[in-house]
């Protein structure tokens, strides 16, 4: 569907960030390298990606590099995993989300730390509202009623329709659009596009999409061609009954002309005649 990989993917850092899971648990470095130990494990499940493979090196180091990671590095580590969730949602397709994402990565690390926690939520929503009334202007019927039912809801109600209503709706007007191409119906051409549109409208919901994108227009061309065809047939066969009741005319007149002018000789001689006598 279209633009399905970037929503997916926005769906997915969004959990990701929501779900908590590359906030690292912040507690004071423990006295004894077991709960050091400890902490690395929980680490290694539940922290960003750079959190999990500087957990992972530390566990299976020393106990002085153990210490290290607990004591600073996994600081580091969580910084570089802020960085990285900052950065994929300044890739975003939002204005308001990447101006915000920048803002954070050009400030210092409690700042970004604030951002990738709880900041990105409100500049993330009014991306989302504004993704969906462009979706409500570009849409047909049934897409601006959805889209208008979910911009007068939730930030979630926004969201949710662009995951999955947006799809359901255009394929609702993709159908109604094609289903106007049949024979009969106001946007069709011939018979042409009345076979096109009633394959597409039995196949998928690409393929219906597909059909109205090109497939309309070849099937109208065909049409067109056709009608152009029977068009200078019907011109010719006409012009052949035009210039056969021409010729008729043209004799029927030559004959009307040789008999008047047989009368006018014969009505000649008969007054010489009667002139004689």
């Amino acid at each position: 569907m279209r633009k399905t990989r970037v929503r997916v993917l926005a769906a997915v850092v969004v959990a990701i960030l929501g779900g908590g899971l590359l906030v690292a648990p912040q507690r004071a470095a423990a006295a004894d390298g077991s709960s050091d130990r400890a902490l690395a494990v929980e680490l290694l499940t539940s922290g960003g990606p750079s959190t999990r493979r500087a957990a992972e090196s530390a566990l299976l180091g020393s106990d002085a590099d153990l210490r290290e990671f607990v004591a600073a590095g996994r600081t580091a580590a969580q910084q570089a995993d802020d960085r990285t969730a900052a950065q994929v949602l300044a890739g975003m397709d939002g204005p308001a989300l990447r101006a915000a994402a920048l803002s954070a990565l050009d400030g210092p690390p409690e700042q970004l730390r604030q951002f990738v926690e709880e900041g990105w939520r409100q500049p993330w929503a009014a991306d989302e509202r504004l993704r969906v009334h462009r979706v409500w202007e570009a849409g047909g019927p049934r897409t601006k009623e959805a889209a208008a039912t979910a911009l007068a809801g939730t930030a979630e109600d926004w969201s949710e329709f662009l995951l999955t209503g947006r799809a359901a709706a255009e394929l609702a007007d993709d159908r109604l659009a094609a289903t106007r191409m049949l024979a009969g119906a106001p946007n069709s051409s011939g018979a042409n596009l009345d076979t096109a549109a009633q394959r597409a409208l039995g196949g998928s919901a690409d393929e219906l999409r597909e059909f109205l994108v090109y497939g309309q227009f070849v099937a109208r061309a065909r049409d067109t061609e056709l009608a152009s065809i029977k068009s200078l047939t019907e011109q010719a066969k006409q012009a052949g009954e035009t210039t056969a009741r021409e010729s008729l005319a043209a004799a029927e007149a030559s004959a009307r002309a040789v008999n008047a002018a047989a009368e006018a000789k014969r009505a000649a001689q008969t007054a010489a005649a009667e002139a004689q006598a």
